[in-house]
């Protein structure tokens, strides 16, 4: 079964028969996990690094940010099939660059920086 994780959702699975995939990455970054010895998976889509210290999105979509996505994705594997945390591996996909030549932002860059910094974390 078709898993699809939407902009700023994770999900996880342990069905052999399920495909966790999502679209639209750009600037965002889509963070996955695997347990080879559990046969589980998970997934989870980064719009951006963190949080503005004045919004309020965070408590309604906590997926959207590095800074606590992907703690929710490597809890929730750990907590529902029972994986090492060391046994995990992942990766990153997306962040690209605007094709803008005036882009300030950097986005696709800074998702990275923030993804690979919570992972050491």
């Amino acid at each position: 079964m078709d898993r699809i994780v939407g902009i700023g959702e994770y999900d996880v699975s342990n069905s052999k028969n399920d495909i966790i995939k999502t679209f639209a990455l750009a600037s965002c970054v889509a963070v996955t996990a695997y347990s080879l010895l559990k046969m589980a998976a998970g997934m989870v889509h980064i719009v951006l690094p963190s949080p503005v210290a004045s919004n309020k999105k965070i408590i309604t979509r906590p997926c959207y940010y590095a800074s606590s996505g992907i703690h929710l994705l490597i809890d929730r594997m750990c907590s529902s099939f029972d994986c090492p945390k060391d046994e995990l591996v992942v990766n990153i996909f997306g962040g690209a660059d605007s094709i803008l030549k005036s882009d300030v932002f950097n986005i696709g860059k800074k998702n990275i920086k923030a993804v690979k910094a919570t992972l050491v974390k």
